[in-house]
């Protein structure tokens, strides 16, 4: 199951419901926003799985998350009372972190795709935020992962991702599409082949220049 989902399970439809009221909109988009705010969240450290620092840097920030404690003020922040607290502090710092100056383009593409009201993609990341940096902290307590390992499970959440995100996504902000490994195969497989072709184009050249030779002696 993709990471995406799994956030997606905590949701009551209690929270989803609260939420849609006080945006005035439908549950059902509401829910589809939340989607594509948590996949973007999930791309953000997926697209720089790579990069050991940022990696460093995330994992020390969700790694503590009190997830139980996040989960009871998820009703709070839905209905818009919970708008000051450590939870919403951790949210915002992650999402910032995550999406770095392209944040407010991409809660627009959210919240327009999502057919909200204009602002509501800002609404849907503060809840969605927090209840990411919950999940994967207790992903890493759970598992006992390491930072490189941490890596390694956002790297592969690339591809599953993909069809969460909004048209028009940040390429800078985009999954990766394989790993590096996959990616090293094809090139070498494919510089292989086009060894191959040299060298058979080089050996019917050679063998029509002798063929020639001949027929003329």
């Amino acid at each position: 199951m993709a990471i995406v989902d799994s956030i997606m399970n905590l949701l009551t439809r209690q929270v989803t419901s609260s939420l849609a009221e006080r945006l005035g909109a439908s549950p059902l988009d509401v829910q589809m926003g939340l989607g594509s705010s948590i996949a973007a969240l999930v791309a953000g450290i997926s697209s720089r799985a790579g990069d050991a620092g940022f990696v460093t840097q995330v994992f020390q920030m969700v790694k503590g998350a009190d997830t139980q404690k996040i989960l009871e003020m998820l009703p709070s922040l839905a209905s818009g009372t919970g708008t000051s607290s450590p939870v919403v502090e951790l949210g915002s710092k992650l999402s910032t972190l995550l999406l770095r100056g392209q944040q407010s383009q991409v809660e627009d593409l959210i919240g327009d795709q999502s057919g909200l009201a204009a602002g509501a993609g800002g609404e849907l990341m503060s809840l969605a935020a927090p209840l990411t940096a919950g999940f994967l902290g207790h992903q890493i307590r759970d598992s006992g992962l390491t930072p490189s390992a941490f890596a390694d499970l956002m790297r592969h959440e690339a591809v599953k991702i993909r069809g969460f995100l909004p048209l028009g996504f940040p390429r800078i902000l985009s999954p990766v599409s394989a790993p590096p490994s996959l990616t090293t195969k094809k090139v070498a497989a494919g510089e292989g082949i086009g060894r191959k072709v040299g060298y058979t184009l080089v050996g019917l050249l050679i063998l029509a220049l002798m063929t020639w030779l001949v027929l003329r002696a």
